[in-house]
């Protein structure tokens, strides 16, 4: 039986207080690890993180309370599905979650989980091609108590107002989809916009113990890196294409479009969300586009450097964890 964690102001928040000493907030956070090893014993199964849905990036420990998380990927590699993925963890597990997604309209993203749920393709839905679609989506919307916890969000809000409804709202989860509609038109100023609203979101995580997930584009030097490697390769090897010859595609921490070092270095963590197969087939195989990989690039208080593998379902834009990826 899972347990939500119920995490101490003194823990999560901050204290202006002179008085206060580092044995305060080790003594504050001795009692409260001490009551959450008590319910682990007592049979309950406390969340030391945030519930993602997907066993093998909750076995990771995705994701962190607390700080904010950059997800770095290329336009159109699914990033919008990932954060989708991860607010119906979450609210699956009970927490409420805020998610902010300014660039899509609410009929697409309703048909992206819709389209989960009765498990066929968004666009074919929506173009009414699918088969008793009438009850297939009324038995999906009785199964999908979940969306009840996700307050959605399709406003141009810039940083300040998502923290302020942080604040207010007080959510275990919050996603924001994507960072470059934060910066605006301005591409000059992008690096300080966005610096300051990482550095935003870091406080209203650290406030209110929610982790606050960014999804981010990357810049279209990316692409260039990944032909040049991928040329570099081909000239070595005359085989068939292998994931290695893709590897230059993959973003990295200074990828992030118009800001590399704001969201390279302010977030607390920062993830690579990459599909190895669909670059894999740019270049002319023809493996199934099905493996979404997500890289650990940098983390200062969860999990370690790592690659973690997932099934994909570009149809229905899902994203499974079978133990045979």
């Amino acid at each position: 039986m899972r347990y939500p964690v119920t995490s101490r102001p003194s823990s999560t928040g901050t204290s202006d207080d002179p008085q206060e000493t580092l044995a305060d907030w080790v003594r504050d956070r001795a009692g409260e690890l001490t009551e959450q090893y008590a319910l682990k014993d007592a049979g309950f199964e406390p969340q030391t993180h945030v519930p993602t849905g997907l066993p093998r990036l909750d076995a990771a420990g995705l994701l962190e309370p607390a700080i904010a998380t950059v997800i770095l990927g290329h336009e159109g590699d699914g990033k919008s599905a990932l954060g989708l993925a991860f607010a119906m963890g979450a609210a699956r597990a009970g927490l409420n979650v805020d998610y902010h997604t300014p660039e899509d309209p609410r009929k697409l993203v309703a048909d992206r989980v819709l389209a989960a749920a009765v498990g066929e393709s968004a666009a074919k839905l929506r173009r009414l091609r699918v088969d008793g679609a009438g009850l297939r989506m009324a038995a999906a919307v009785r199964d999908s108590d979940w969306t009840q916890r996700v307050r959605a969000y399709d406003g141009r809000l810039n940083a300040a107002q998502i923290c302020s409804l942080i604040e207010k709202n007080r959510p275990g989860l919050v996603v924001v989809d994507y960072a470059q509609v934060l910066a605006g038109a301005d591409e000059s100023d992008a690096e300080r916009v966005l610096a300051k609203a990482v550095w935003d979101f870091n406080e209203a995580a650290k406030t209110t113990g929610a982790a606050v997930v960014l999804l981010s584009q990357v810049r279209t030097q990316v692409k260039e890196r990944g032909r040049r490697l991928f040329d570099n390769w081909k000239q070595r090897n005359n085989g068939p294409i292998t994931a290695e010859s893709v590897e230059g595609y993959r973003p990295l921490p200074g990828d992030g479009q118009w800001a590399p070092n704001a969201l390279g270095q302010k977030p607390r963590a920062v993830l690579s969300w990459f599909r190895p197969h669909l670059w894999m087939r740019q270049h002319g195989s023809n493996v199934e586009d099905d493996v979404a990989e997500l890289k650990i690039i940098k983390s200062n208080y969860g999990p370690g450097a790592q690659v973690l593998k997932l099934r994909w379902h570009g149809p229905t834009t899902t994203i499974t964890d079978p133990k045979d990826v």
